[in-house]
């Protein structure tokens, strides 16, 4: 998969989520240079990389 937009460290969204429940959009801005560029399209990235890895997860426990 190629994406546009995306730092050159994609964590999943659910996993920085739980790292930081709060300033978790903060931290991602201030440590990589491209969410502060286009901070949706990452966001967006990392969100599509967290579904499709669940669900791949998801199949592979069933």
């Amino acid at each position: 998969m190629t994406y546009q937009h995306g730092t050159h460290f994609v964590f999943l969204e659910s996993m920085i989520k739980t790292m930081l429940p709060i300033g978790s959009g903060l931290f991602v801005k201030l440590a990589l240079h491209a969410a502060r560029e286009y901070p949706k399209e990452c966001k967006t990235t990392r969100e599509d990389i967290d579904r499709r890895i669940s669900k791949v997860l998801e199949e592979w426990r069933q």
